[in-house]
């Protein structure tokens, strides 16, 4: 345990101890700030896909187009600011089955046959039995 006779090197420890924790924080502060450079270049030497560049394009009608390709003509091209674009693959199309009645008789049509003439038959048999006919 210091005493305070041991004054000078306890302040010489505590000043290396600052020192430190300000040279930690330095390289941390500049660790962060290039993450995204070096987090590429890590990943490059790894094998994975390059970058490409962004562009954010801007239609005549104001729709937002974001490409890896050049604008397409008629297209204004704008500056991308900040963030990350994460792109994922399309989903498959799923083949549409054809409709539930497509190949089904209609019950109507298999009572009365198939026609509007049936329907119209049913309806005046309807009314003579409500009328008393």
């Amino acid at each position: 345990m210091a005493s305070l006779s041991d004054g000078p090197a306890v302040e010489s420890h505590v000043s290396k101890l600052i020192l430190l924790v300000l040279a930690a924080g330095l390289l941390a502060g500049l660790g962060w700030s290039f993450r995204d450079v070096l987090g590429g270049a890590a990943a490059n030497a790894l094998g994975s896909p390059t970058r490409s560049e962004l562009h954010k394009c801007i239609a005549a009608g104001g729709q937002v187009l974001y490409t890896q390709d050049a604008c397409p003509p008629g297209s204004r091209a704008e500056a991308v600011a900040g963030g990350a674009v994460t792109v994922l693959p399309a989903a498959p199309v799923a083949a549409v089955p054809p409709a539930a009645s497509a190949g089904l008789p209609n019950v109507r049509d298999a009572l009365l046959g198939p026609g509007a003439q049936g329907a119209q038959d049913l309806k005046d048999r309807r009314m003579d039995r409500v009328i008393g006919r």
